[in-house]
């Protein structure tokens, strides 16, 4: 049952994926910036805290002092 949910949900992630290709085209100019914006914006966040986060086991505290700083700059 394991791989019939995985392949349902693996085809469901793909559908949707179809659905914003089909969508884009449409949205008007204005739309469409503020759209691109926040998936570049989400992009760069998700991978800037994947990285920060891969790395914090590596070094220890100086990666937590270092994460503790750039959260304190975002703020």
């Amino acid at each position: 049952w394991v791989w019939l949910w995985g392949f349902v949900s693996i085809t469901i992630i793909s559908l949707l994926s179809l659905l914003g290709v089909v969508l884009v085209p449409i949205l008007n100019q204005s739309c469409f910036k503020f759209l691109l914006t926040f998936l570049v914006a989400l992009a760069v966040g998700t991978l800037s805290g994947d990285a920060l986060l891969h790395l914090l086991p590596h070094h220890g505290a100086v990666c937590l002092l270092l994460l503790l700083l750039f959260l304190f700059l975002l703020c």
